[in-house]
């Protein structure tokens, strides 16, 4: 799960877009935690809550299959730095 830690790790940058805190109808100390949040659990729970309102807009990127199962991650235009990394 490399690509959570460096998504988790970049999200104060990631949260430096303006048409993403615009679009998500989220409290401002969701995203003010987002960015000064340094306990690693919260964080990543900050994260999760992030990516279930993507979901819940409909712009998350959704990987997996119907057997195994799906995995909702942000829309692939906000990772995609990060995920490229350790190729």
């Amino acid at each position: 799960m490399a690509y959570f830690k460096a998504l988790r790790d970049a999200a104060p940058e990631l949260m430096k877009i303006a048409t993403l805190s615009k679009s998500l109808d989220l409290p401002d100390e969701v995203w003010h935690r987002l960015c000064t949040e340094t306990d690693h659990e919260l964080r990543a729970a900050l994260i999760c809550l992030l990516t279930a309102a993507l979901a819940a807009k409909g712009t998350a990127a959704i990987i997996g299959e119907a057997e195994g199962g799906w995995f909702w991650l942000p829309p692939w235009s906000l990772w995609q730095p990060v995920g490229n990394e350790g190729s």
